[in-house]
Formats: structure tokens, sequence, C-alpha cells
């Protein structure tokens, strides 16, 4: 599993660029502390965030369940099969007092998972705004002693290792934001880094991986390409020879799926790591290009004037690249508007009616949970049945089909559908 994590700091451009940076890293989750509350309000149903919408958390690879969702006043927590995420924010307005019970309320949450799901890892990830010289701050304070006192109590253990900086300000560099691991997720070595990545803001993106223990691993998918119509009436031929009128129906349906399958190729499709509407190679490029004048930033040190020459430069690389997002996605937000136009009652139908009502996040039920609820709405235990001695079995003689009404209903079956039962497109019938 793959988790990025970032502080958006309210802004909506953050949420846009970690929707590119999380699909060109193909990950699973993101965690965002300080999320734009009007992106919270608008509501989808992959985004969890608990009710003061101080954190987030996105469920960005679909094929990935969600079991559980729990939020409380800092925190809101997913818990899939066989992890749980939390995402936290911690104020630094808020008094002492106030922070170590918000961390007793994280501590709660962690021992009812314990509890409930023993089995259960866990990865916390959030800005504690809590400095301490185990990762990386110049000196311990009492945010720091108190939250390293909790995660000893609760044998977690921090993942940062103190030597980039998760908050970058032309007054200095800090290390709040955490990622926050159990044992079981720390004997399986997971990957942390501190991205590099144009966030347009202060503070950095985080990137977790987790090697896959096979409890949830993902599973790459295939689909069937274009039909070759020449190609997929020359393997007919020689599928069938002849024509047979002792044919069963079962028998020639089963002959056209497995000549279908060999003629026609199969194509990969990652379709849960998309990049977002508005990405385009103009864009990559300049991100590239802000990378570069950065580390020319951030490596002068001798020369002051040079350095602020730098300082500038990058700056002014950073707005363009805003500026041309902005103008990306109003584009293609126009594009998209034009191509809804030309069909009100196709996408735009879609569209409009998904907005009418607000559905609540996308919950499923563990196995446990759906054997239970089958239990009680079947009838699970095989029942038997014997046939009375007087009931008489009548045959029927059946007209039997010929080629006109076979090739008369072929007609009639309209291609661009989904596969009915035998899983066979219309396209392949057609071609037959």
């Amino acid at each position: 599993m793959r988790v990025l994590q970032i502080n958006a700091n309210r802004s909506i451009p953050v949420h846009d660029t970690a929707a590119a940076v999380a699909a060109s890293k193909k990950c699973d989750v993101i965690c965002i502390t300080e999320p734009n509350k009007k992106i919270c309000r608008n509501g989808n149903r992959n985004y969890y965030h608990n009710s003061n919408a101080d954190a987030m958390i996105i469920n960005f690879n679909k094929n990935l369940h969600v079991l559980e969702y729990k939020s409380g006043h800092c925190y809101v927590s997913l818990r899939y099969l066989g992890i749980c995420i939390i995402s936290a924010y911690l104020s630094p307005n808020i008094t002492f007092d106030s922070f170590c019970a918000l961390m007793l309320e994280l501590q709660e949450a962690t021992l009812e998972l314990k509890q409930k799901h023993p089995r259960t890892k866990l990865l916390i990830t959030g800005d504690f705004n809590a400095k301490h010289e185990v990762w990386g701050g110049n000196r311990p304070e009492r945010r720091g002693r108190e939250v390293l006192e909790w995660c000893e109590i609760n044998n977690l253990t921090v993942l940062n290792d103190g030597i980039y900086p998760t908050l970058v300000r032309t007054s200095g560099t800090s290390y709040i934001d955490l990622s926050i691991v159990c044992d079981g997720l720390l004997q399986m070595k997971p990957i942390w880094q501190v991205l590099e990545d144009p966030d347009v803001t202060e503070h950095k993106f985080i990137f977790t991986e987790i090697p896959s223990d096979n409890s949830q691993g993902k599973k790459i998918r295939y689909k069937y390409g274009e039909i070759n119509k020449v190609k997929l009436s020359e393997a007919f031929k020689y599928s069938i020879p002849g024509k047979s009128p002792t044919m069963s129906a079962y028998k020639m349906a089963k002959i056209i799926r497995a000549t279908y399958h060999k003629s026609t190729p199969t194509v990969r499709c990652d379709e849960d790591f998309q990049m977002p509407y508005w990405w385009n190679e103009d864009i990559q490029t300049n991100i590239l290009e802000v990378k570069k004048k950065r580390r020319r930033f951030q490596r002068e040190t001798r020369n002051d004037d040079l350095r602020e020459l730098y300082k500038r430069t990058y700056k002014e690389a950073k707005q363009d690249l805003s500026q041309k997002i902005r103008i990306a996605k109003i584009s293609s937000w126009e594009k998209l508007c034009d191509d809804l136009q030309e069909n009100i009652y196709g996408q735009a139908y879609k569209i409009i009616r998904s907005q009418l009502k607000k559905m609540p996040p996308r919950v499923q039920m563990d196995p446990e949970e759906k054997i239970k609820q089958f239990k009680a709405l079947f009838v699970y235990e095989r029942q038997t049945w014997t046939q009375p001695n007087n009931i008489q079995t009548v045959i029927r003689e059946c007209d039997i089909f010929c080629d006109s009404d076979i090739i008369n209903a072929a007609k009639d079956i309209k291609i661009n559908k989904s596969p009915g039962c035998d899983n066979l497109p219309p396209n392949v019938i057609k071609t037959k």
C-alpha cells in the first residue's frame, strides 16, 4: 500500500497537485491535514473527513474497500482489510491541556482498534505541530515529549528520519508532519521519504510505501481490446468448419467465446491511477523546471546575492506553474462543457444527477458482517424435496430455428452495449 501525506493549508491548488502526485506515484490513499473546507462540503463518496474538516483521507484506489470509517475532533480513520489508516491534525494555536486531551482521544481510538481487530496494523499520519530531536527538531518541547511518550505507551514508532524537513519556510525549516506505525508495520520495513514535488504550500509531500503482506494485494486488471473483425471471422471459419444441426446452443456459445478470447488481444488497464483531467505535457515540463530552480536556490549558501536571485527566480517559476494549472483547468472545463452540450442526456445527465443528492462516504462490509447479514436475510440451509409419483413428464416438439431467423435476430442486436450472461460483446455476434 502506498500512502501520500500533505498539509494542504486550506488551498485548492494543493488538492489538485496532490491528485497528480498520487497518480504519478500510484498511491492508494491520500492523507490531507487542513483540507479545503469547500471541497469537504461538496462531498465525494471517496472523501472521508471529520466534522470540523481538519483531517481528510481520500481513498484514491477504488479497488481498496473501506470496511469502517470513524472520525473525532482531531482525526479521521479508515479501516481496510488488514490495516487501519488515521489522519490527524493538532493545531498550534490550542493550549497544552487541549493538546493532551486530543492525544488522549487518539489513544482511545487506537485501543478500541486493538480490542476489536487485534490483527489489524496501524498507520498514523498527520501534522502534530510537535517538535522533538528524535524526528529532527532542534530541541524537545512539551508537545514533542508528549507525542514521544504517547508512542512509547502504545508501542508505536515514528518513521521520520530527521534528515529532510517536512516544512520549509524562508525563516527556517521544521519537522512537524509525522508518520507513525505500529510494530507490525515496522517489521515489514516500510519505505518513507520526503518528496521534492512542488506543492504550492510550505509543507512537503511525504510518501510512505508499505510492502504487501498478501492480505489485500493489488490485482493487475486486464480488459479485451478492439475487435479485429477480419481475424475474428477467419477464426470462426476454423472453429466452425461446417453446419451441424445437432449442435447445442451451449456448445455453440462456448465455441464463440473461446474464439473471441483467442483472436482479441488483452490490454492492461490502470484506470485507478489516472492523471487529473487538466494534466498535460507542458505542466509536467514546468514541474521539472521548478524542481531544478528550487534545488539551485537551496544549495546556494555562499553568495547571498546569488541566493536571493535564485530565490526570486524560483518564486516566479512557482507562480507561473500555478497560473498554467489554472489555465489548463479552465480550458479543460470549457472542452468538457462543449462535449457535454453535444449529448446532454449522456454524461452530462449523470454528472448533474450525482450532485442532486449528497451521498455518504462509501463503506463496505467486511466478510464476517456479510455472512451475518446473509444468514439473517436468506435461507442458507439446504432443504430436500422429493418428487411425487403422480407427476407425469410431457415432451413437446420445438420448432427448429433456420439460418434466416438467426440472421434477423442478430440484426436487431445493438452494438456498444454491455455483454450478457455469456460475457460476449454484441460486436462479436455482429461479426459472426
